[in-house]
């Protein structure tokens, strides 16, 4: 069960121009990563955005999810409430 959908994150700017800097709260604790702006939904106003992300395993309450670049915490997947993915 491999399908594409859309992970809600906090984004900021990163250290570099045409950068964002996403993190978002895994089962495990807080995961951060950078990203290439283009590859982020940001609603400036709010700070608030979503990535896009390969959902590996879902059941009524988690998804497990594939991350587009590996965390700053080393992690390339994440547990994450089914709550906040979207398609």
């Amino acid at each position: 069960m491999e399908r594409t959908m859309w992970l809600l994150v906090e984004v900021s700017d990163g250290m570099f121009p045409g950068e964002k800097a996403v993190s978002f709260q895994g089962a495990g604790g807080l995961v951060s990563m950078f990203l290439p702006a283009d590859k982020v939904r940001h609603e400036q106003q709010t700070g608030r955005g979503a990535i896009k992300v390969e959902v590996l395993e879902m059941d009524d309450n988690y998804g497990l999810v594939g991350l587009p670049v590996q965390a700053a915490e080393g992690a390339s997947v994440a547990k994450v409430k089914r709550a906040e993915l979207s398609r």
